[in-house]
Protein backbone atom coordinates (compact mmCIF):
# COMPACT_ATOMS: atom_id res chain seq x y z
CA UNK A 1 0.00 0.00 0.00
CA UNK A 2 1.53 3.32 -0.96
CA UNK A 3 2.50 5.61 1.92
CA UNK A 4 0.13 8.27 0.58
CA UNK A 5 -2.67 5.85 1.52
CA UNK A 6 -2.23 6.27 5.26
CA UNK A 7 -5.51 6.01 7.13
CA UNK A 8 -6.74 9.57 7.74
CA UNK A 9 -8.12 8.93 11.23
CA UNK A 10 -6.99 7.10 14.33
CA UNK A 11 -7.89 3.44 14.82
CA UNK A 12 -11.47 3.28 16.06
CA UNK A 13 -12.32 -0.43 15.97
CA UNK A 14 -10.67 -3.87 15.83
CA UNK A 15 -12.77 -6.83 14.67
CA UNK A 16 -11.75 -10.47 14.78
CA UNK A 17 -13.71 -11.94 11.87
CA UNK A 18 -13.78 -15.72 11.32
CA UNK A 19 -10.28 -16.03 9.79
CA UNK A 20 -9.03 -12.46 9.38
CA UNK A 21 -8.67 -9.18 11.26
CA UNK A 22 -10.35 -5.93 10.36
CA UNK A 23 -9.01 -2.55 11.49
CA UNK A 24 -11.41 0.39 11.17
CA UNK A 25 -10.19 3.97 11.03
CA UNK A 26 -13.50 5.90 11.23
CA UNK A 27 -14.71 5.54 7.59
CA UNK A 28 -11.75 3.52 6.26
CA UNK A 29 -11.28 -0.23 6.70
CA UNK A 30 -8.16 -2.37 6.46
CA UNK A 31 -8.74 -6.14 6.33
CA UNK A 32 -5.68 -8.32 7.06
CA UNK A 33 -6.05 -11.84 5.65
CA UNK A 34 -2.58 -13.28 6.37
CA UNK A 35 -0.96 -14.05 9.71
CA UNK A 36 -0.59 -10.89 11.78
CA UNK A 37 2.13 -9.94 14.25
CA UNK A 38 1.98 -7.01 16.69
CA UNK A 39 5.41 -5.74 17.73
CA UNK A 40 5.42 -3.31 20.65
CA UNK A 41 8.55 -1.60 21.96
CA UNK A 42 8.69 -4.34 24.66
CA UNK A 43 7.34 -7.55 23.10
CA UNK A 44 6.09 -9.33 19.99
CA UNK A 45 2.71 -11.08 19.77
CA UNK A 46 1.68 -13.51 17.02
CA UNK A 47 -1.95 -13.95 16.05
CA UNK A 48 -3.45 -16.57 18.35
CA UNK A 49 -0.85 -16.18 21.10
CA UNK A 50 -1.51 -14.90 24.61
CA UNK A 51 -1.50 -11.10 24.66
CA UNK A 52 -2.13 -10.65 20.93
CA UNK A 53 -5.73 -9.44 21.23
CA UNK A 54 -4.86 -7.05 24.06
CA UNK A 55 -1.90 -5.67 22.11
CA UNK A 56 -3.85 -4.92 18.95
CA UNK A 57 -6.93 -3.58 20.77
CA UNK A 58 -4.68 -1.27 22.82
CA UNK A 59 -4.01 0.62 19.57
CA UNK A 60 -7.57 2.00 19.45
CA UNK A 61 -7.28 5.78 19.47
CA UNK A 62 -3.76 5.66 17.99
CA UNK A 63 -2.71 7.05 14.61
CA UNK A 64 -0.67 5.36 11.88
CA UNK A 65 2.48 7.31 11.05
CA UNK A 66 3.95 5.11 8.33
CA UNK A 67 2.92 2.25 6.02
CA UNK A 68 5.46 -0.02 4.35
CA UNK A 69 6.00 -3.49 2.91
CA UNK A 70 8.95 -5.82 2.46
CA UNK A 71 9.83 -9.32 1.33
CA UNK A 72 8.76 -10.58 4.80
CA UNK A 73 5.54 -8.65 5.33
CA UNK A 74 2.83 -7.69 2.86
CA UNK A 75 2.02 -4.60 4.89
CA UNK A 76 3.32 -2.98 8.04
CA UNK A 77 1.55 -0.20 9.90
CA UNK A 78 3.79 1.76 12.21
CA UNK A 79 1.72 3.58 14.78
CA UNK A 80 2.96 6.84 16.25
CA UNK A 81 3.37 5.14 19.65
CA UNK A 82 6.06 2.86 18.14
CA UNK A 83 3.96 -0.30 17.86
CA UNK A 84 3.98 -2.06 14.49
CA UNK A 85 1.26 -4.29 13.03
CA UNK A 86 2.49 -6.61 10.28
CA UNK A 87 0.60 -8.91 7.93
CA UNK A 88 3.17 -11.52 6.93
CA UNK A 89 3.61 -12.71 3.38
CA UNK A 90 2.39 -16.24 2.75
CA UNK A 91 2.48 -18.72 -0.08
CA UNK A 92 0.65 -21.49 1.77
CA UNK A 93 -2.77 -19.85 1.57
CA UNK A 94 -5.03 -20.02 -1.45
CA UNK A 95 -6.03 -16.40 -0.97
CA UNK A 96 -5.00 -14.02 -3.73
CA UNK A 97 -4.92 -10.97 -1.41
CA UNK A 98 -2.94 -10.43 1.75
CA UNK A 99 -4.97 -7.32 2.64
CA UNK A 100 -7.56 -4.89 1.33
CA UNK A 101 -7.87 -1.22 2.25
CA UNK A 102 -11.13 0.61 1.61
CA UNK A 103 -10.31 4.33 1.61
CA UNK A 104 -12.69 7.13 2.58
CA UNK A 105 -13.00 8.25 -1.07
CA UNK A 106 -14.16 4.81 -2.25
CA UNK A 107 -10.79 3.61 -3.58
CA UNK A 108 -9.81 0.04 -2.81
CA UNK A 109 -6.18 -1.06 -2.53
CA UNK A 110 -5.39 -4.79 -2.47
CA UNK A 111 -2.07 -6.37 -1.53
CA UNK A 112 -1.23 -9.54 -3.42
CA UNK A 113 0.22 -12.70 -1.90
Amino acid sequence: MPSNRLPKSSLSQVAFVHDYIQLTFEDEVLSLYNSVVVKTPRAEFKHGSAGFADAIVSLIGRTVGKVSSSSEHAIELQFECGTRVRALRTTSDNRPESFTFHAHNGDIVAGQN
